[in-house]
This record gives C-alpha cells, sequence and structure tokens, in this order.
C-alpha cells in the first residue's frame, strides 16, 4: 500500500524539475532586490549559452568531415 498517496501521478508528469535558489532569497533577505534577481538570471542565461556554444563547437569539430 502506498500510504498518503491519494492520486495516482498523471503519466506525463514532471518527475524531476531543474531550478535555482540563486537570487531568490527575497523572503525577507534586504540585499536581495530585485535588480539582483535580474542580474542572477541574466547571468544564468550567459551561462547557459556559454554552455551550450561550447558544446556545439566541439560536435562541429568531432563531426566535420
Amino acid at each position: 500500500n502506498n500510504i498518503g498517496i491519494k492520486e495516482r501521478v498523471p503519466y506525463n508528469a514532471p518527475l524531476i524539475q531543474f531550478s535555482s535558489w540563486m537570487g531568490g532569497d527575497r523572503d525577507g533577505n534586504p540585499r536581495v532586490t530585485p535588480e539582483v534577481t535580474r542580474d542572477v538570471c541574466l547571468l544564468a542565461r550567459m551561462m547557459a549559452a556559454n554552455l551550450y556554444y561550447s558544446q556545439i563547437e566541439d560536435l562541429m569539430f568531432e563531426l566535420s568531415m
């Protein structure tokens, strides 16, 4: 028996969610301003773009003829 589970999880429900607390400590920390949150989001976007770019660049050399 599954104790405490009353409903089944839908087959297409995401089982894992990636997220970040960086810049999200907005529950009373006076140093985390909207600008800090914006800057952290922009930094995360840039880091992800750089990661994708480097992986694509590596694949370009591996798969070139």
